[in-house]
């Protein structure tokens, strides 16, 4: 799906591209070489790890708030409401 280049990754396309895809890394729903791509662009990146950092919070805040919300968009299965 991305490209498979070893140079680095830095191109504003990039950033966007893997900014788009950090919902899906922090639910696991990345293929192998996609999720491959994203990490190699976040070790070398310093705007898209805290770009992550941001949206792991985010998520976070999320389910611990309005857990609700967070079972439907989150996509968590199999919980039960109290």
């Amino acid at each position: 799906m991305f490209p498979e280049s070893t140079q680095p990754y830095q191109a504003e396309e990039s950033c966007a591209d893997v900014r788009d895809l950090l919902h899906a890394l922090i639910e696991n729903d990345l293929d192998e070489d996609d999720a491959k791509w994203v990490l190699q662009h976040l070790a070398e990146c310093d705007e898209c790890r805290e770009a992550l950092k941001q949206h792991a919070k985010l998520s976070g805040l999320v389910l611990r708030h309005l857990p609700w919300l967070g079972m439907a968009h989150f996509g968590q299965r199999g919980a039960t409401a109290h």
